[in-house]
């Protein structure tokens, strides 16, 4: 199933494969708590990058991952940036209310060599959506 999929991807990476036990540190990510980030300026089909551009698709993208929570995307996409070594990562807004999506994109990824290890990379890793 995806779950375990996930899980797996996340022992991995966090050293636990092939003895199963790590020390780890856990730190609650608050950084958003302190401003007032909602999507009620938001409106579907709009595509921005992490500081709050707005962007444009383009050609030559990945589709990574999708959430249902703003903060959550947000994070992510940063993470992504930093952890990758990506120039950026886009959030497109689907949707409205209770039905609002965020999908996480790779843009600008003009060889498609460079796109698959890339996507190859991000499967391993636990984003088994990632296309």
């Amino acid at each position: 199933s995806k779950f375990w999929g996930a899980l797996q991807a996340a022992a991995k990476k966090l050293g636990m494969v092939p003895n199963g036990v790590v020390k780890v540190n856990i730190q609650e990510l608050t950084l958003f708590d302190f401003f007032p980030l909602n999507d009620s300026l938001l409106h579907s089909g709009e595509v921005l990058d992490t500081h709050g551009n707005m962007k444009q698709l383009g050609n030559n993208i990945i589709n990574v991952w999708n959430t249902q929570d703003l903060k959550h995307a947000v994070y992510m996409a940063t993470n992504m940036e930093n952890e990758y070594c990506l120039d950026s990562v886009y959030i497109k807004v689907s949707g409205k209310d209770d039905n609002r999506m965020y999908a996480l994109y790779i843009p600008n990824v003009a060889k498609k060599e460079d796109a698959d290890k890339l996507i190859a990379v991000l499967k391993q890793d636990g984003f088994s959506l990632c296309r």
